[in-house]
């Protein structure tokens, strides 16, 4: 489990160091006709990278989750063996005549007992529960010609949460957005915590009934831990140059990332008339 997590870092890693060699490679300017093209087919070449290291970093996901039910599993069979174990050593060390283990009454109450601990399932964690994590992200910002342009890596983005917020002034620009997990990472964290309580149950199981009044608020506690830094909400604000048209701000999102285009206002062209010639006055 810890070389998949340790993979997943460096494909992270990996994804941002090529990101960065991309907009390295955008900010080269005066190039001859054939740096040109070969710089366009680099990028090309990047961006392809870029796609294939997604692919690669959502295998890597799902082995992680898969790795990490057998081992909940695991835990959880093991748990329940040395509990049953330890109820038979007590038993045979301490034989109670008072209380029948064999009686209809005893049977029913263990049974009851197991079934409200197989019971405990934690709720789906909720959008709610990622508005409360701050998701730490890296924007990058490059000039063109014609437009500045911000971008980050976020992959997995909600794009219905993406947001663009302009200060009334114009002067800044805040760019709003929320990681939530898919419906497959949401199913596998749901498990994981509620093999969690299961497991909390068992050890003790005077805190059942807490548990069971409580679950709405545990779990959300829980996925807020287990989400930090790969699920939640960001909140960036960049100062606007003054030669920006802030009505024509656009956002958009391809391959896992994010770029925002903040485009210039055209430079004013010189009159035409009587009185100028290309651009040069005639007296």
């Amino acid at each position: 489990l810890q070389v998949v997590e340790q993979a997943r870092k460096r494909a992270r890693n990996f994804h941002e160091d090529l990101l960065e060699d991309m907009l390295a490679l955008d900010n080269l300017r005066n190039l001859a006709a054939e740096d040109r093209s070969t710089r366009k087919a680099s990028i090309a070449g990047i961006e392809s990278l870029l796609e294939d290291i997604d692919a690669a970093k959502a295998r890597l996901g799902s082995l992680h989750r898969t790795l990490q039910d057998k081992l909940d599993a695991a835990r959880e069979a093991k748990q329940q063996a040395r509990e049953k174990a330890e109820v038979a050593a007590a038993a045979t060390a301490r034989p109670t005549p008072e209380v029948d283990s064999s009686s209809p009454g005893h049977r029913q109450r263990k049974r009851a007992a197991m079934d409200t601990v197989a019971a405990l399932e934690a709720p789906a964690p909720s959008r709610e529960d990622w508005q409360k994590v701050r998701l730490p992200l890296r924007f990058h910002s490059r000039e063109e010609a014609d437009h500045y342009a911000i971008l980050a890596s976020v992959p997995g983005l909600d794009t219905e949460e993406l947001r663009l917020e302009l200060s009334d002034d114009g002067s800044r620009l805040t760019v709003v957005g929320l990681r939530a997990p898919t419906e497959q990472e949401a199913a596998w964290m749901q498990r994981k915590i509620s093999s969690r309580l299961r497991s909390l149950a068992v050890e003790a199981p005077q805190r059942i009934a807490a548990l069971q009044q409580d679950v709405g608020r545990i779990a959300s506690r829980a996925y807020v831990e287990l989400g930090q830094g790969e699920f939640g909400r960001f909140s960036e604000t960049f100062r606007i140059p003054e030669d920006v048209d802030g009505s024509g701000i656009e956002a958009s999102y391809r391959d896992g990332v994010l770029r925002v285009v903040l485009p210039k206002v055209p430079a004013p062209s010189l009159p035409q008339g009587p009185w100028y010639d290309n651009g040069r006055a005639n007296f």
